[in-house]
């Protein structure tokens, strides 16, 4: 072989190897790389259901005295959804996204009424399979999410509910003083399941005849005047004077299950969860009622005798939709989780 043609094979096995190396180049994008996408993918789900979950959980340790870990709620849900536990991080933010604490301990935000949502981090790393050839052994991908509690100001609701002691015939549901719905446990206990002080084993009287109609007309049967639909906080709600047959219909806004239907009065649901509005003065002559919170009912349907819905207090709640507002959350108020990022 003459020297010509050992410098032409010498040359091409330099072209062959840069070919080799280019196709594992590309292998390490398309395979690498695509794989790197999927992982962010992931993560970003994760993060978004981790601080969805973080934000319910800090509801219920601010307002139903839940002892649950923050931190530990957000990292299991990070987990279940493919993120490593060890590289989640949980901060507590306010309603602005501001940092307010870290999510653990929970004593470190518990108290602090700007504590609004969490803002989470996932991350997950994994082995490259061509990657070593550019000298990557290691991809991370990462996302970020944050979920914040506002209140709810305004639902579809056909009934409410008299919640002012000092009206004739009202429940105990609102602090004449503050005006503000009492906490959680107060409420199961008196009006809960087996409440001691519901007035029938079945709950308190939510839509039918009632004796009290708390200074609302006589002829009051617990419904709202559909004039007066979406129901607002702070505003005056008509009240109906007459059986709506038929108009029993309310957003599906409950998070989680066993929201009412439509007009469930049908013989195939006989109990279900529906916000109704709680009022705390009335105006006798417009026939119209203020409406100062909201509550969770576990609602009854019962076809004999006057009263037909029957009510037991569940929570102040957690929506999942409706318009808010971002006022300061407070206890007795029904919030709505949002992610913001």
């Amino acid at each position: 072989m003459n020297s010509r043609s050992r410098n032409e094979s010498g040359v091409v096995m330099v072209l062959v190897a840069l070919l080799v190396v280019a196709m594992l180049a590309i292998a390490a994008i398309v395979i690498d790389g695509g794989q790197a996408f999927a992982d962010r993918r992931r993560m970003q789900n994760a993060a978004d259901a981790a601080a969805f979950a973080g934000a319910r959980v800090l509801h219920q340790v601010r307002f139903a005295s839940s002892t649950t870990d923050l931190a530990a709620a957000v990292r299991a849900v990070a987990a279940d959804n493919d993120a490593d536990p060890g590289l989640v991080t949980c901060q507590v933010i306010d309603g602005a996204g501001s940092g307010v604490a870290p999510c653990s301990p929970n004593s470190a935000w518990a108290s602090r009424r700007d504590a609004a949502g969490v803002r989470v981090t996932t991350e997950v790393s994994r082995s490259t399979v061509f990657g070593r050839v550019a000298g990557v052994s290691e991809m991370s991908a990462s996302a970020s999410a944050a979920a914040v509690l506002d209140n709810l100001v305004a639902a579809r609701s056909p009934w409410m509910v008299c919640g002012n002691p000092r009206l004739p015939g009202g429940f105990d549901l609102i602090d004449p003083t503050t005006r503000a719905l009492r906490g959680d446990a107060v409420l199961r206990k008196l009006y809960g399941e087996r409440g001691s002080a519901l007035p029938d084993a079945r709950g308190i009287p939510i839509g039918g005849r009632t004796a009290a109609t708390c200074g609302l007309s006589p002829s009051w049967n617990g419904i709202v005047d559909p004039a007066s639909q979406p129901v607002r906080l702070g505003q005056f709600a008509l009240a109906d004077r007459g059986k709506q047959v038929g108009r029993y219909q309310y957003d599906d806004i409950l998070a989680g299950v066993g929201g009412c239907p439509e007009n469930f009065a049908d013989g195939e649901v006989t109990r279900c969860l529906a916000l109704v509005p709680v009022f705390d003065e009335v105006d006798a002559d417009a026939h119209t009622a203020h409406i100062a919170a909201w509550a969770v009912w576990r609602i009854r349907y019962d076809q004999q005798g006057a009263v037909k819905y029957w009510g037991q207090f569940v929570s102040a709640g957690l929506a999942r939709a409706g318009p808010t507002s971002r006022e300061p959350l407070f206890g007795g108020s029904t919030l709505v989780v949002r992610l913001t990022e």
